[in-house]
């Protein structure tokens, strides 16, 4: 990975010791940037972007990430993080709801990284269901740290026959799904 990319990633890291933006552990991350690697990612969709940390794992696999990110303060600082790391031309933030934005998404997609409003995150599914590619993933942050704000969500996609699904319990919880 690029210098400048791992010297922003240990810079959040350390400035957020107190993960008041939310981002993802490390070690998250490191499997954020294998998967997207090891399926050769051309096209991510992040919904919930905060300052960038995970943005900045996935887009280091050589992927065009595309960030949704409801927040200004955090979506300008990500911003920044993702200039200082050199990867601005690879990242783009859309600023806004992140159901506003998936109701008028249009783009497919290989990998889809889900961590924002849990309550909301069989929504973001149900949107973006059709613009993920056969065969390419999404994964749903904190699925086991907010179980109950996350269970409408589970209990569609333990249901849905057109995907298959494993719960990772590394970190906060990630739910892994392959587009059948």
């Amino acid at each position: 990975m690029d210098v400048k990319i791992v010297k922003v990633l240990d810079k959040i890291y350390t400035e957020d010791k107190e993960n008041k933006y939310w981002r993802v552990p490390r070690t998250s991350g490191q499997l954020l940037r294998s998967i997207a690697l090891s399926i050769t990612a051309k096209n991510i969709l992040e919904i919930g972007c905060s300052v960038g940390y995970s943005a900045l794992w996935l887009a280091s696999s050589g992927a065009y990430v595309y960030t949704i990110e409801s927040d200004k303060d955090r979506a300008d600082l990500a911003e920044k993080h993702f200039k200082e790391a050199g990867l601005n031309n690879k990242i783009i933030i859309l600023r806004g709801d992140a159901l506003e934005i998936l109701s008028k998404w249009n783009k497919k997609v290989d990998f889809v990284f889900m961590d924002a409003n849990k309550n909301e995150y069989a929504d973001y599914y149900k949107k973006i269901y059709p613009f993920i590619k056969k065969g390419g993933i999404l994964i749903a942050d904190n699925v086991i740290s907010h179980k109950e704000s996350s269970k409408t969500f589970l209990d569609v996609v333990c249901k849905d026959k057109r995907v298959i699904s494993q719960l990772i319990e590394i970190d906060n919880g990630l739910m892994f799904i392959v587009k059948k």
